[in-house]
């Protein structure tokens, strides 16, 4: 049987697991019409490039029963584990009548940086630059026409999640081969 959105989502539990890469867990528990309904699971959105709001949506479906059934609301669970972490803030679940968005606890003030670098083929999943100072970054978001070799400067977030296995990563608001006009310059 096709499986349908559930009446209602009414809440979303995220929790990183302890592994390598960071693993996200996501349970979201919701009501359906009758009793019955089974199978319940979590659809990830595909992204041809990672939302820009570090927000994953989900439809939350189920199967629900064969037959004439008395309608009565009942509970349902879905879990979903998020393999890989761009830019993560937290996700966003659709049910037929409502959405809810769970985002995860900041450990702390967003970090804006700018950093000056070269451009290099160091990465296993990401664009990297090399700052003057050895640190090795990895980079998310548009690059525009910039290449491996390009001197560069880029502003932007530290990700407190990342999937690109390496170094410190940066989620691009801004990248130049000139310095940027303003203060927020750490590592220029």
């Amino acid at each position: 049987m096709e499986a349908k959105k559930v009446l209602e989502v009414r809440e979303i539990k995220l929790a990183i697991l302890e592994s390598f890469p960071p693993q996200l867990s996501i349970t979201a528990t919701g009501i359906v019409p009758t009793q019955g309904w089974k199978n319940a699971e979590l659809i990830p959105y595909i992204y041809i490039q990672p939302p820009i709001d570090g927000i994953y949506e989900f439809d939350f479906v189920a199967e629900p029963p064969k037959g004439i059934v008395a309608p009565a609301l009942a509970s349902i669970k879905a879990n979903f584990r998020l393999e890989t972490i761009p830019n993560l803030r937290g996700v966003k679940v659709y049910a037929s009548s409502n959405s809810q968005i769970a985002l995860l606890e900041a450990s702390g003030k967003e970090r804006t940086i700018c950093v000056k670098g070269v451009l290099t083929d160091e990465g296993v999943e990401c664009q990297t630059l090399r700052a003057a100072d050895g640190e090795l970054y990895t980079l998310v978001g548009n690059l525009k026409e910039f290449k491996i070799g390009d001197e560069v400067y880029v502003a932007g977030t530290v990700a407190e999640f990342s999937f690109c296995l390496q170094g410190i990563t940066i989620v691009v608001n801004w990248i130049s081969k000139s310095a940027p006009k303003c203060s927020l310059a750490v590592g220029v």
